[in-house]
């Protein structure tokens, strides 16, 4: 522990990042293995909320979850619509 709370291991970090304030996400679907005594852990200091049992345990981020993340949660990269060149293809400047 720090002098201003806890901190963030990787895993943890990986965990919350991977989690939206608003959507339940199933424990066992996460991409990294999360044990009873993690969940717990976040749970206790507030960072997740669980609910359900076993193998149906859903998750989801709280707010304090997502400050101590240090601000947004992950998402994937956003998809360009732009026209994509090929690899020879260059630029022309005009």
């Amino acid at each position: 522990m720090t002098e201003s709370g806890p901190s963030l291991n990787m895993s943890q970090r990986t965990v919350l990042q991977y989690l939206s304030l608003t959507e339940w996400k199933l424990a066992h679907r996460l991409p990294i293995r999360a044990g009873d005594m993690m969940l717990s852990r976040l749970a206790h200091l507030g960072w997740i909320e669980l609910r359900g049992e076993n193998h149906l345990t859903e998750i989801r981020l709280t707010e304090a979850g997502r400050k101590q993340c240090g601000g947004r949660p992950h998402h994937p990269p956003a998809v360009s619509r732009g026209r994509r060149r090929k690899g020879n293809e260059r630029e022309q400047s005009v």
